[in-house]
């Protein structure tokens, strides 16, 4: 019975290409779920506001009554409008990030002597621009949670 000189490598090899699958796909569904919930949110908002500024100008206000109760609600939709928008950038860069950390541990050699996976010189570059990429796509999420929640400020002001 001849055993492979090169099973434990090739084990190792097999582990390192589940670990980046399983990375990928979690990290991908936990930013896709929190990014979603951020776009509802804040899409959420501007609809209902733009449902409560429609029933404004369907009452019996005059004109010059309803543009300065106008006026503070349309601040707060562009808050909520920034907020989507910064939702749907973070989600662009969470795509990209979680991209590059895919390619990250795809950049790695393999090799039948220990450790059996090398980190190379370009797979270091992958792993820093993911890192900068990622910290972009988490302050633009905040920005997102930041406008939604200063948007209920203004509409809270206004009313």
């Amino acid at each position: 019975m001849s055993v492979d000189p090169h099973e434990w490598a090739k084990e190792v090899f097999r582990d390192h290409a589940r670990r980046a699958e399983a990375m990928e796909a979690s990290s991908i569904e936990s930013a896709n779920l929190a990014l979603r919930a951020l776009l509802l949110l804040n899409g959420g908002a501007s609809v209902a506001l733009l449902g409560f500024l429609a029933s404004i100008f369907s009452s019996n206000h005059s004109s010059e009554n309803q543009i300065e109760m106008l006026i503070p609600f349309i601040g707060a939709l562009g808050k909520f409008a920034w907020g989507a928008g910064l939702a749907v950038l973070s989600a662009a860069l969470a795509y990209l990030t979680n991209s590059l950390y895919a390619r990250w541990l795809i950049g790695y050699d393999r090799q039948w002597d220990w450790p059996y996976v090398v980190e190379t010189s370009a797979a270091k570059r992958e792993w820093r621009f993911a890192m900068l990429l990622n910290w972009l796509a988490v302050f633009a999420g905040a920005g997102s949670l930041g406008m939604f929640i200063w948007g209920c400020i203004k509409v809270g002001v206004a009313y």
